[in-house]
């Protein structure tokens, strides 16, 4: 009996396996594509579930409810597509294995009854039992392979994506320059062109020099003002976008031949969108840890608010519970790049401000450009600008037409005038 069971085991045990390895290797590279597919299908849905949280009061006002329904309902009939057909192929697989047994288990009734006289029913109930046991075990070990091969997409999407991204860092860069750079603040640009990937170039062989303070305690400061270019300007000084030619030197020192991410360290960039991090306002003022309370608070009252963040419950707050208003929070980045230059070991002598004071008041503008002024003394504040009030302090004005250096020249009421189609001379 043992051995007539091990026979008929035996033989059930090959023909499953055998056919479905057979048909997992057909099964898999197709729910891979499937759920690659299911993948890029979800994308349109969630950014659409993105836009209409962020455009709901508009899509009230204009009563566009029911066409933003209708885009919502062919977008997740589309993502639900794939993953049909993916639910499709894993019911198709357990079917042929369905299949394939009771093949298997009419092939051991024929031959039991052809061999009935050396066959007993105990043995043929026995190896019944056995096809059917296994092929339970046998369908669970291959839809859970197949999906975990399946799973398998997104590491895969990882990997490809770590690897088809260019790195930014480049072959002989400085992975650290001098602790106190920039020191002076001086930056000096020749010939600087920039293309971006599309070919489209949107710099045309600027070339300027912010020269050092030339008093004690000066600031010297230059404003690109609104014109085109202005953005790409920007980047460039961070190193978010190379040039294609030219050079630009900060304190003698060619920011190509340093790492983007040590610019970006011994830089201060305050954005046009104000940005927090989920934390206390202690955590967002100071990420690193390097400044006291004391010292925080003082530069929240320098910039005029520590008292809308007193009301919200201090420097242990929650931001995300107690959000700031779009003006406080650029006064708060403000805040935060003052602490960077007053806590970083050698000074932050260049400041970037792309429309940090574009959501203030003019009062309010006013003051804080003169906290500005105060606390970044004896360095360079590069700004964009889109008022004149802005930049009556100012040394220097630099403006870009169209991806070119139209002026460059110290700043004068009777030269400069803003008119409802923008600066001009």
């Amino acid at each position: 009996m043992s051995l007539g069971q091990s026979f008929f085991g035996c033989i059930a045990t090959v023909g499953l396996i055998a056919t479905g390895s057979a048909y997992m290797a057909f099964t898999i590279p197709v729910t891979l594509v499937l759920r690659y597919l299911d993948l890029e299908c979800r994308s349109p849905l969630y950014s659409h579930f993105v836009e209409v949280l962020d455009g709901l009061p508009t899509i009230r006002a204009f009563a566009w409810q029911v066409a933003s329904t209708e885009v919502l309902i062919q977008h997740l009939d589309q993502s639900q597509k794939p993953y049909y057909m993916l639910l499709c192929a894993q019911r198709w697989l357990n079917l042929v294995l369905d299949i394939v047994v009771m093949a298997l288990a009419t092939i051991v009734v024929a031959l039991a009854v052809g061999l009935h006289e050396s066959t007993n029913a105990g043995l043929l109930g026995v190896a019944l039992n056995h096809i059917l046991g296994f092929n339970q075990l046998l369908s669970f070990f291959i839809t859970s392979w197949t999906s975990f091969e399946t799973s398998l997409g997104e590491i895969a999407r990882v990997k490809s994506f770590v690897e088809t991204t260019p790195s930014e860092f480049r072959d002989g860069e400085i992975p650290e320059p001098p602790v106190s750079w920039p020191e002076e603040g001086a930056i000096h640009i020749q010939g600087l062109s920039l293309s971006y990937p599309n070919g489209t170039p949107v710099l045309h062989d600027i070339s300027m020099q912010v020269s050092l303070p030339t008093i004690i305690n000066s600031t010297t400061i230059l404003t690109i003002s609104y014109s085109s270019g202005k953005s790409s300007f920007i980047l460039s000084l961070l190193r978010l976008v190379n040039p294609s030619h030219g050079s630009i030197t900060i304190d003698g020192i060619n920011i190509e031949s340093i790492s983007p991410s040590a610019i970006r360290e011994a830089l201060i960039a305050v954005p046009q969108d104000p940005f927090t991090l989920l934390g206390t306002v202690r955590y967002n003022s100071d990420i690193m840890g390097a400044s006291n309370e004391e010292e925080i608070i003082s530069v929240l009252k320098q910039v005029n608010i520590w008292e809308a963040i007193e009301a919200r419950g201090g420097l242990d707050a929650i931001l995300e519970d107690h959000p700031l208003s779009q003006g406080e929070q650029q006064l708060f980045c403000l805040a935060r790049a003052i602490l960077k230059k007053r806590t970083r070991q050698g000074g932050c002598q260049v400041l970037i401000l792309d429309e940090a004071t574009g959501n203030l008041d003019s009062e309010t503008d006013h003051r804080t450009q003169q906290v500005l002024k105060d606390a970044l003394e004896g360095g360079t504040v590069v700004s964009v600008a889109h008022r004149l009030d802005t930049i009556i302090n100012f040394d220097r004005i630099a403006v870009l037409d169209a991806g070119h250096l139209v002026d460059t020249t110290a700043y004068s009421r009777e030269r400069w005038t803003f008119p409802s189609d923008g600066l001009s001379i």
